[in-house]
């Protein structure tokens, strides 16, 4: 999937709802705080300062979060129907290397140096759901399921984001392939 492919491209360079002028000035950040565990069963603990995109010609939201060697990735697409934003509830987390057109959903990535190389690990499975969407920010909780892109290693994510506020993506934003205006 085209849109997970840019989103890893986004986690790795870092950076709901309303927000100022697009991209004008970096958005106040809220907090990722998750934790999994790495290959050799040692238990991460990843917290982080997170920031948000809105593309509201696409209705999804980018949150993003990097820290040291490690960054995460989550996106969440909102019903294209959706004209004030971002909705509160489930968001089932899909694999990000199929399309699947349908909305509410959740793709995901995490990239982090490894001993040897970078990982990067895709979404599988799961959900991220949101618990809160408005001036605050957007707030939920996640349990993924990720896949590294080469290999056969996984994570399984659980943790939440809170009041993360987003600036509103410059246009063309959102799926590359969805056409501009469609």
């Amino acid at each position: 999937m085209r849109c997970a492919l840019g989103l890893l491209a986004l986690v790795w360079g870092c950076g709901a709802g309303n927000g100022p002028a697009p991209d004008s000035g970096p958005p106040a950040t809220g907090q990722l705080d998750l934790t999994w565990a790495d290959s050799a069963g040692k238990p991460v603990r990843f917290v982080a300062p997170a920031t948000g995109r809105w593309c509201a010609s696409d209705s999804l939201l980018e949150i993003m979060g990097a820290r040291r060697d490690t960054a995460v990735g989550i996106l969440l697409l909102s019903s294209d129907t959706s004209p004030s934003g971002l909705g509160v509830g489930p968001y089932a987390v899909m694999p990000a290397k199929v399309f699947i057109p349908w909305r509410p959903r959740a793709v995901a990535a995490v990239r982090m140096a490894g001993t040897n190389a970078i990982l990067q690990f895709e979404s599988v499975n799961g959900q991220v759901t949101v618990t809160g969407a408005g001036p605050e920010g957007v707030s939920g909780r996640v349990e993924l399921r990720l896949n590294a892109s080469e290999g056969i290693d996984s994570l399984r994510v659980t943790g939440t984001f809170q009041r993360v506020r987003s600036v509103v993506a410059s246009p063309p934003c959102g799926r590359v392939d969805k056409p501009a205006g469609g």
